[in-house]
C-alpha cells in the first residue's frame, strides 16, 4: 500500500469532538458508520477559516447553516432552506456545516478552531464538534422513551407551606424521572433551605446530588490522589454531611469534591477502554465491539457540551494518572490551573453527566460563576443528555426558566419558622405548572430592571438579527417579518406595557422614507435605518475597508487599498447595470409615501367635495435618475446605498470576489466577525441606526 493510501482518521461515534489535521490524508476524515457514515474533505483558507468540499463520492451535498447557534438547532425540519448547490463552502470559526450523504442522512458540524502554518500557527489543524442529525422517527423514539420514564417517581417530599390566610399546610411535591423544576425567587426567600429539605428527605434508593454555588470548586492538582478505597470513604462522608443543616451554607474542609469528580471521570474512561479492549480481543466484528467503540465517554460528552456553550476549553485524561485541560487545542496543562468560570462549568456538567440513572440533581445557582450566554446552552444540553434524571434548578436568572416552557416553576416568596416551638421550617410559594406565566411582581423582585427587546425586519435566517445583536449587546433581537409587522408588534407591546416588564423598540429599513415619516415612527419608538436596507450596512465603504485590511493580514500579495477601491468600483458598476429598474423602484417608494400623506382623513371625507392628486411621473423619475447618475459618476457607493436596494443586483457577489471570498455570505460572516472585534467599526455602523443607540444608552 502506498503511503498516501493509508486510511484517514475515522470518528465512529454519532457525536463528539474531532481533531482533523487537514494537511494529511488529502484533507479527508471519516465520521460514523454504515448508513450514517460521512466522508469529509477539507483544505486550508486562513487561521480562522476552513474550506469544505463535497468531492467524496458518498457525499451528496454540503451547506452552511447560517443562523444556527448550536448543533441541536439543526434538524431535518429546517433542511429545506439550506443551499446545497455549491462544491465548496468556506466556514469561519463558530459557523455550522451540514453534510448530506448518499443515504439521505445528515451530519451537522461546527468549526471550533482553525490553525494554519501559512499564517504562523505551529500546525495545520481543525477542531470540529459534530452530531448525526436524527431522523424524525429517531427523534420521536427518543421523545417517547423520555415520556415513558416520566412515570417513575423518585422523590415525594412533604413540604410545609403557608396558606393564603397564614395557616400552615402540608403538600406533597412529587419528583419523577425527566422532571425539570425551576426554583425562582429573590434573595432571602428560602431557595437554599428548600433544596436542603430535599436533601434530607428519604429517597427510594436513588441518589440525591447537589451542586451548590458556594461549594469548593478548586483543587491543588489534576493528578489522582484518591484510591478506590478513599473514594468510597469520601462518598460516605459526603452523604452524611449533605444531610446536616450546616451543609446549606458551609462545607467540610476534608471533603474534596473536585478530586472525587476527577477520580470518577478517570474511572469511567478506564472502564470503557477495558470493555473496548476485551471485545476487540474476543471478536472485533461483534456488535458489542461496535457499540463499545461508538459509545461516548463522559469526557467526550463533557467536551462536546463545553464547545456547544462556546467555551474553548477541553478536558483530557492523561493515562491513569491525571486530568489535564487544553485551551483552543494548545498544549495540555494541569486541571488545577483552569479559570474559575471554566472550572464551574466543567464541575456542573461533569457532575450531571456521571450521576447514576434515576438521580435527583439539585443545581443551586448555576449562573453564579457563568454568564447567560454560557449557562443557557449548557443547561439546555444537560437537560437533553440526562432524560433519565430529575433536575431542580435554584436560580435568580428568570430567563433560564422562561427558556424551558415544559418545566414546572416554584416561585418563592418567603421562609420562616412555624408550628409549636417554631420547630418547623415553612415556605410561602406558588407552584406554576408547565406553560404558565410568571406574575409581574415576581419578575420585578427577581430581575429588578426591564428587559429590552428590539423588533427588526426579516426572519431568523436573515441578516438583520445577527448583525444587530452584535452591535447592540444586552438587547434581545427578535425578527418579525415585514416593516409593518415590526411597527405593529412594537406598538402592541408598548400599548400593553402594564401586562409585562419589557422595554420594546423597533428598527425598520429606510425604504425611501422621508424625515416626516421617520419622525412619526420615532414617536412609537420605531427607528428608521439610515441606509436603504440592512445589507447596505455590510457593504458600506468603511466596512469594505476594514475587511480588506483584515484580508491583507492573511493573503500574501493582497493590497488592501487597491482591493478596497476595486470592490467599491465593482459594486457601483453592478448597481449601474440595473439603473433604470432601481431608479423606478426608488421613485415608486417616494410616490407611495407621498400618496399616503395625501390620503383624506375622516374629517375630509365628512366635509365632502372632490380632491384631485396630480403626479408628474416623468419629473419624479428624472430627478431620481439624475441623483443616481451623479453618485455613479463620483463612485459614491454610500449615496447609492442610502436609496437603492443592493440585493437586486450582483453587487454583493462582486465585492466578495474582489476581496477574495468564495461567496458573499462568507464576506458577510467576516463582517460580523470584524464588528465583534473592532469597536471603531461598530461605532461607524451604530450611527446608521437612527436615534436607537441613544435611546438604548449605547
Amino acid at each position: 500500500m502506498k503511503h498516501d493510501q493509508v486510511p484517514p482518521p475515522h470518528f465512529t461515534a454519532l457525536s463528539g469532538q474531532a481533531v482533523v489535521r487537514y494537511a494529511e490524508h488529502d484533507g479527508r476524515a471519516l465520521f460514523g458508520e454504515g448508513e450514517v457514515s460521512f466522508e469529509t474533505k477539507w483544505s486550508g483558507s486562513s487561521s480562522t477559516s476552513i474550506i469544505a468540499y463535497n468531492d467524496p463520492t458518498s457525499t451528496r451535498g454540503i451547506a452552511v447553516a447560517d443562523g444556527a447557534k448550536n448543533l441541536t438547532d439543526i434538524t431535518r425540519e429546517n433542511m429545506a432552506r439550506l443551499d446545497f448547490t455549491s462544491r465548496t463552502r468556506r466556514l469561519n470559526e463558530g459557523q455550522f456545516l451540514v453534510i448530506e450523504n448518499t443515504h439521505g442522512r445528515f451530519l451537522a458540524v461546527q468549526v471550533i478552531d482553525v490553525m494554519a502554518t501559512s499564517h504562523g500557527d505551529p500546525e495545520d489543524r481543525l477542531i470540529l464538534q459534530y452530531q448525526v442529525v436524527p431522523t424524525e422517527r429517531e427523534a420521536h423514539v427518543k421523545h417517547e422513551a423520555i415520556e415513558s420514564t416520566n412515570r417513575v417517581q423518585l422523590l415525594a417530599p412533604t413540604i410545609h407551606r403557608f396558606g393564603p390566610n397564614g395557616d400552615l399546610q402540608e403538600i406533597t411535591l412529587p419528583v419523577s424521572v425527566g422532571d425539570r423544576i425551576f426554583l425562582l425567587g429573590s434573595n432571602g426567600t428560602g431557595k437554599s433551605s428548600f433544596l436542603q429539605s430535599l436533601m434530607k428527605w428519604p429517597s427510594t434508593g436513588n441518589s440525591v446530588i447537589r451542586v451548590a454555588a458556594h461549594r469548593q470548586m478548586w483543587t491543588q492538582s489534576g493528578a489522582m490522589k484518591m484510591t478506590a478505597a478513599s473514594r468510597q470513604e469520601h462518598e460516605q462522608n459526603l452523604v452524611h454531611w449533605e444531610r446536616q443543616e450546616k451543609a446549606r451554607f458551609s462545607d467540610q474542609p476534608h471533603i474534596d469534591r473536585v478530586q472525587a469528580l476527577l477520580f470518577d471521570l478517570v474511572n469511567e474512561q478506564v472502564r470503557l477502554d477495558q470493555a473496548l479492549a476485551k471485545y476487540g480481543r474476543e471478536d472485533p466484528g461483534s456488535a458489542q465491539f461496535r457499540l463499545a467503540r461508538a459509545e461516548e465517554t463522559p469526557v467526550d460528552k463533557l467536551n462536546r457540551l463545553l464547545a456547544s456553550a462556546q467555551l474553548k476549553i477541553t478536558v483530557k485524561i492523561d493515562g491513569f494518572r491525571a486530568v489535564q485541560a487544553q485551551r483552543n487545542g494548545g498544549e495540555p496543562f494541569d486541571f488545577a490551573e483552569v479559570s474559575d468560570g471554566e472550572r464551574a462549568a466543567i464541575f456542573l456538567a461533569a457532575t450531571v453527566l456521571i450521576s447514576p440513572p434515576d438521580s435527583v440533581l439539585l443545581l443551586d445557582e448555576p449562573e453564579r460563576h457563568l454568564n447567560h450566554a454560557i449557562i443557557a446552552p449548557l443547561l439546555r444540553d444537560l437537560f437533553a443528555e440526562r432524560p433519565d434524571c430529575a433536575m431542580v434548578v435554584s436560580t435568580h436568572a428568570i430567563d433560564l426558566a422562561v427558556e424551558h416552557p415544559q418545566a414546572r416553576m416554584i416561585l418563592m416568596r418567603d421562609v420562616r419558622r412555624a408550628g409549636p416551638a417554631q420547630q418547623k421550617v415553612a415556605w410561602d410559594f406558588d407552584l406554576l405548572e408547565a406553560g404558565e406565566d410568571i406574575p409581574e411582581l415576581i419578575r420585578r423582585d427577581i430581575l429588578g430592571s426591564r428587559r429590552r427587546v428590539l423588533f427588526v425586519e426579516g426572519t431568523d435566517a436573515s441578516l438583520d438579527g445577527g448583525l444587530y445583536a452584535t452591535l447592540l449587546p444586552g438587547v434581545s433581537v427578535v425578527p418579525k417579518g415585514s416593516s409593518r409587522d415590526v411597527i405593529a408588534a412594537t406598538k402592541g407591546m408598548r400599548g400593553a406595557s402594564e401586562l409585562h416588564h419589557i422595554e420594546v423598540f423597533g428598527l425598520i429599513d429606510h425604504d425611501g422614507r422621508d424625515d416626516e415619516a421617520r419622525d412619526e415612527h420615532v414617536k412609537d419608538r420605531v427607528y428608521v435605518l439610515g441606509l436603504n436596507a440592512v445589507e447596505a450596512l455590510y457593504y458600506h465603504p468603511d466596512v469594505i475597508r476594514v475587511v480588506a485590511l483584515a484580508q491583507a493580514e492573511h493573503i500574501d500579495g493582497f493590497d488592501a487599498a487597491d482591493m478596497q477601491e476595486t470592490a467599491i468600483e465593482s459594486a457601483v458598476r453592478e448597481l449601474n447595470k440595473q439603473r433604470d429598474r432601481l431608479c423606478a423602484r426608488a421613485a415608486d417608494m417616494q410616490l407611495s409615501a407621498y400618496l399616503q400623506r395625501q390620503a383624506p382623513t375622516w374629517e375630509d371625507v365628512r366635509a365632502g367635495g372632490q380632491r384631485t392628486i396630480l403626479l408628474d411621473l416623468d419629473a419624479v423619475l428624472k430627478e431620481e435618475q439624475d441623483r443616481f447618475d451623479a453618485a455613479v459618476a463620483q463612485t459614491d457607493l454610500e449615496t447609492l446605498l442610502r436609496r437603492y436596494k443592493m440585493r437586486e443586483c450582483n453587487a454583493r457577489g462582486q465585492v466578495a470576489q474582489s476581496l477574495r471570498f468564495a461567496t458573499y455570505k462568507d464576506y458577510e460572516g467576516a463582517v460580523r466577525q470584524q464588528v465583534r472585534k473592532n469597536q471603531v467599526l461598530c461605532n461607524t455602523l451604530l450611527r446608521f441606526l437612527g436615534g436607537l443607540p441613544n435611546a438604548l444608552g449605547h
